[in-house]
């Protein structure tokens, strides 16, 4: 995936694409936190574009009774942090299969559910960036999934 760095600050790019699902789902619950310094040079579109994809992969997978948590860390001076977190959780034998293209369209899967792409494309753009993204599920019945991300693409 091709990107093209330019300054950026995450949390005004955070809170423009929450701005623009909150406007689709009024009801929806989001609280977004933010730590330290959040700019860096990165590709604002496609950053945009996973901050909106682990949002819609939060609202449709999470529960619409507790909100979707934004965390937002720039307090390392190499690494930007970002979190997404929502009720509910993964099970325990796909957490890493998440990321593989295609796979929300396996056996099971609702028709509506999308081509199983959202998550991969996460991957690869942040992988683009020099980044890295996991996810988790805690005793809380919380799944996240985080990214980092290096201050400047590409390191």
């Amino acid at each position: 995936i091709k990107i093209v760095p330019e300054n950026v600050h995450l949390g005004e790019l955070v809170r423009r694409v929450a701005g623009e699902q909150q406007a689709q789902l009024p009801e929806l619950q989001l609280e977004i936190e933010e730590h330290g310094d959040l700019t860096g040079a990165w590709d604002p579109g496609r950053l945009a574009q996973v901050v909106s994809n682990l949002l819609g992969n939060a609202v449709k997978h999470g529960s619409r009774l507790e909100a979707i948590r934004i965390g937002l860390d720039g307090s390392q001076s190499a690494t930007v942090r970002l979190a997404v977190s929502n009720a509910g959780t993964i099970p325990e034998s796909s957490p890493q299969r998440l990321f593989e293209p295609f796979h929300g369209r396996e056996t099971g899967s609702r028709p509506e559910s999308g081509l199983g792409l959202g998550l991969y494309i996460v991957q690869q753009i942040v992988s683009a960036h020099g980044g890295s993204v996991e996810s988790n599920s805690d005793q809380s019945e919380r799944t996240t999934f985080v990214f980092e991300l290096p201050r400047h693409a590409g390191q």
